[in-house]
């Protein structure tokens, strides 16, 4: 699996979706600012990547931050997620994204300041992580429904195109999905997605 976005070696480092299919390219990230650019140009797409990259943004910023009192640095955090917030206005996920690490600073007031920058990272990541766990669950949901409910040459014919169901997938309305309801209409089948 190509990842989308992750903290790598002190950086951002993100798929650029704005070129695929054509070519695979990373952009590493070393300043919010970048990051703020990845999210405004679209190389990073999707509501999902789209928050998690924002923590991570609000991370990578923190790190930043040279001072050692605590209402400087969350002024200073409070600027990095001004600044992100701005690069997507109407991102759902990326305001959740960028609300929690703020609470996560403020429920960290007591701790040392560099003792919260590791804690922004590690909240950053738990981010990325229970996006994936989330994902895999409703992918197991789907599967186990599919195999339920779906006769076996269409549950082999979406295993061969690797589309899966047409519900489980914005991509549903691309060209393997048309193969997929154009088939069904040749047999004289509703081409509506059950579920």
């Amino acid at each position: 699996m190509v990842p989308t976005v992750e903290w790598k070696d002190g950086v951002v480092r993100l798929l650029d979706q704005s070129l695929l299919p054509d070519k695979v390219e990373f952009v590493e990230c070393r300043d919010y600012e970048t990051v703020g650019i990845a999210i405004k140009e679209l190389w990073v797409r999707g509501a999902p990547a789209i928050g998690i990259t924002a923590a991570m943004g609000v991370a990578l910023g923190a790190q930043s931050l040279k001072t050692t009192e605590y209402d400087q640095f969350r002024k200073g955090v409070d600027e990095i997620a001004d600044h992100l917030a701005a690069t997507r206005p109407t991102a759902v996920n990326l305001f959740w994204a960028i609300d929690r690490m703020k609470r996560a600073v403020e429920a960290l007031k007591m701790e040392p300041i560099a003792t919260i920058k590791q804690k922004l990272i590690a909240e950053a990541q738990a981010i990325l992580d229970e996006d994936i766990a989330m994902n895999r669950a409703i992918g197991g949901y789907g599967a186990g429904t599919a195999r339920r409910s779906l006769p076996t040459a269409t549950r082999a014919r979406w295993r061969r195109a690797g589309t899966g169901p047409p519900w489980a997938s914005c991509a549903a309305r691309g060209m393997r999905a048309r193969r997929f309801t154009s088939w069904r209409a040749r047999r004289g089948r509703s081409c509506r997605a059950r579920g």
